[in-house]
Parts: structure tokens; C-alpha cells; sequence
């Protein structure tokens, strides 16, 4: 068992970022054309999902995170612990933009 889940764990490293009992987790997904949805609200302790529905690489840059080279088909996950506004980008693409409220 534990060889699997370090298999997973290399194999998918966005795996480590999820927590998989956390019911405050809104998606957005990564389209040929930007973000969907490209501004979003959780509450503080939140954790947004970006998944890759493109068939490009992207890599999601926000002030206080970074995600690994996204792959089509891959996933990362940031947890939100502060109130505010959070905006971020696709470093390959500059003009996709986003914005995370937190409440």
C-alpha cells in the first residue's frame, strides 16, 4: 500500500496538493480561450482546482503561489486562508487572467 500511494505521489504531484475530504473546493478549468470561470468566489480556507482542458501546457502564477507546468489533462490545487482579492495569469499566456475572492 504504501508503495502505491508513493507511486501516486510521484507520478501525480498535484495529488499532494488536494485535500480529499475538503467540501469547499470550487474548479476552474484552463480552455483554449482563458479561464472558466475567470473570477470566482470561496470562503477563506477554500481550495480552488485549475484543470488543464487545453491541449497546451499552462502554468497558473498568482502573487503568494505558483503551479508546476500543467500538462492537458492535469490538475493543481491552492488553498485559500486569507480574505482578499487574488489575481493571477498564465505565465505562457499572458492575456489569461483570473481573479479568486476570498470571503
Amino acid at each position: 500500500i504504501i508503495a502505491f500511494f508513493s507511486y501516486l505521489i510521484l507520478v501525480y504531484p498535484d495529488i499532494r496538493q488536494q485535500d480529499l475530504g475538503d467540501t469547499t473546493s470550487k474548479t476552474v478549468r484552463i480552455t483554449p480561450e482563458g479561464f472558466v470561470p475567470n473570477e470566482i468566489t470561496i470562503s477563506a480556507g477554500g481550495r480552488i482546482q485549475w484543470q488543464n482542458a487545453d491541449t497546451k501546457d499552462h502554468r497558473i502564477t498568482g502573487a503568494s503561489f505558483i503551479s508546476q507546468v500543467l500538462k492537458p489533462g492535469h490538475s493543481y490545487s491552492y488553498k485559500f486562508e486569507e480574505t482578499g482579492v487574488f489575481e493571477y495569469s498564465d505565465e505562457f499566456n499572458p492575456g489569461f487572467t483570473g481573479r479568486i475572492i476570498v470571503e
